[in-house]
């Protein structure tokens, strides 16, 4: 799903989602009024019972694997990442300080390991489609790993999301698509090259409703600006951005594969 080696996604991932590194601006899950939305969304939407099943994919930290355990201690929450290092940590300390197991780490590719752990009523996809090479594809297979009547929560990085990071703008001709593109970042590991891709809101719509998914929410998710000027470092030591002047932000859409009408 995504043509990046999978050395190079690892080691980016890992370095990343590294606690003691002020860089949660890579999610909006990063600032707490967004985590309290995302939280709340089940809760809203659906009743969560003995039984529901909620996917987080591409966990990071297990920040939002963590809340939505602690939210659903009825529910099974399952969070999974490619670097599951932290995300591991996270849902140890929980489990170990609640006495609770309705949470699960599972390390390895979202795209391969989500058809083993199928059905979900509920999936999160946080800042994650866009680094699939196949964004068609990437849909289809969080799409047929849910229930009947269930939710998919995803973020997109959309037109105006896309000047974020200006400066890093490339264009596929052959796709027809623009992208994010990351050259030579420096982990402990290894220079990582990668890229995003910008994906229209339109075309986001569109490819969930190919598999029966209309969207019954939507919001801006906001992001930490103060952690931001770091993650432009990290990115292009030097960059002459200012962090202040920018507001990160991204397109968060709720689906839902059932009757909105309810008849």
């Amino acid at each position: 799903m995504d043509d990046t080696p999978l050395a190079y996604r690892r080691a980016l991932a890992d370095y990343i989602t590294n606690p003691e590194r002020e860089t949660a601006w890579i999610s909006p899950i990063g600032l707490d009024e967004s985590l309290e939305y995302l939280v709340d969304l089940p809760d809203r939407y659906d009743t969560v019972d003995d039984g529901y099943r909620i996917a987080d994919l591409g966990s990071g930290d297990g920040t939002l694997t963590v809340a939505l355990a602690e939210a659903y201690p009825e529910a099974d929450v399952i969070g999974i990442d490619i670097a599951p290092r932290y995300l591991q940590d996270a849902v140890r300390d929980y489990r170990e300080n609640t006495g609770r197991s309705n949470a699960k780490a599972v390390g390895g590719d979202v795209y391969e390991v989500l058809p083993e752990l199928e059905p979900f009523d509920f999936i999160y996809a946080v800042n994650m489609l866009q680094d699939a090479s196949d964004f068609p594809a990437a849909v289809e297979t969080v799409a047929d790993a849910t229930r009947d009547d269930a939710y998919i929560g995803a973020t997109f990085t959309d037109e105006e999301a896309k000047y974020l990071f200006a400066d890093f703008l490339d264009y596929d001709e052959e796709e027809d698509a623009e992208y994010w593109k990351f050259e030579d970042i420096e982990t402990e590991e290894m220079a990582v090259s990668f890229k995003q891709r910008i994906i229209p809101e339109s075309e986001a719509v569109a490819a969930f409703g190919e598999y029966g998914f209309e969207p019954v929410d939507r919001t801006e998710l906001k992001a930490e600006k103060r952690y931001l000027q770091d993650a432009l470092n990290i990115l292009d030591p030097d960059n002459d951005i200012d962090a202040d002047e920018l507001e990160p932000s991204y397109p968060f859409y709720l689906f839902y594969s059932g009757d909105i009408n309810g008849e």
